[in-house]
């Protein structure tokens, strides 16, 4: 990707705003507002995402989800139900022609800058199936995607720390083999290592999130920090209220 730079951007919200700012960003990337992006990013409190082909009552208890405040929106990526909450989550929005239009092999090349930085931080990973990452058998990373007008947009996470709602997905059986369940892994005691001290979430988010710009911007492209635009901003909260905060939109199949 010789001469090209993405923009870095690390910004976090609460859930509806989360998912919102990634479509903002990839449609300002489709309409020529706005270059390539590297975003880094929490959540501000927890919640649910379902992938854009599922039933929320399907896959989620939406009753406990709603006596615990959990709010549960609906992506327009692909992939299953994932619960957000001690985790860091990135998305990239670029041309597809930068990593490929074939999208397990795109999955597999954007996969490269996660687990060498994840090797930074001393942790072995590799990639597995059609879009995990993994250490020792255990799911570490799960990544989703669409595209829009030739633009790519994914976004995965990287889990730091368990959380105790993990109850709130209906997980059972054979699919606990591919999502968060029974073989899922957590970044925090992997990269501790034999070290007893109990590190904060603050500071393995802060380590993860070093990790990645070195790897990316060594293996992908090079970036510069900058904001999001004004545009993006009110079109994110736009998008926040009008779609992802909805019922329509969320509980529609």
């Amino acid at each position: 990707m010789e001469g090209r730079v993405f923009r870095l951007v690390e910004h976090s919200d609460e859930p509806f705003m989360n998912m919102a700012v990634d479509e903002a960003m990839l449609e300002a990337r489709a309409e020529g507002r706005a270059g390539d992006t590297l975003r880094i990013y929490y959540w501000k409190k927890p919640a649910v995402t379902i992938g854009y082909f599922q039933s929320a009552q399907k896959e989620v208890d939406i009753e406990e989800a709603l006596r615990l405040g959990v709010p549960v929106i609906r992506r327009i990526t692909g992939g299953g139900a994932v619960l957000h909450d001690r985790e860091l989550t990135y998305s990239i929005v670029c041309s597809e022609g930068l990593f490929g239009r074939e999208i397990v092999k795109s999955y597999r090349r954007i996969a490269s800058f996660i687990i060498e930085a994840l090797r930074i931080l001393g942790v072995d990973a590799s990639f597995e199936g059609i879009n995990d990452i993994v250490v020792n058998n255990l799911k570490v990373s799960g990544n989703a995607q669409t595209r829009r007008k030739g633009i790519i947009l994914q976004h995965g996470t990287l889990l730091i720390s368990p959380s105790s709602l993990f109850s709130l997905l209906k997980i059972s059986g054979e699919k606990q083999k591919g999502r968060q369940g029974a073989r899922v892994g957590f970044l925090d005691a992997m990269i501790k290592g034999d070290n007893s001290f109990d590190y904060s979430f603050d500071y393995l988010f802060d380590r993860l999130a070093d990790a990645l710009k070195r790897s990316f911007s060594s293996h992908i492209a090079p970036l510069v920090k900058g904001e999001l635009s004004r545009e993006e901003i009110v079109r994110a909260g736009n998008l926040a209220d009008e779609k992802y905060r909805t019922e329509e939109w969320n509980m529609r199949r």
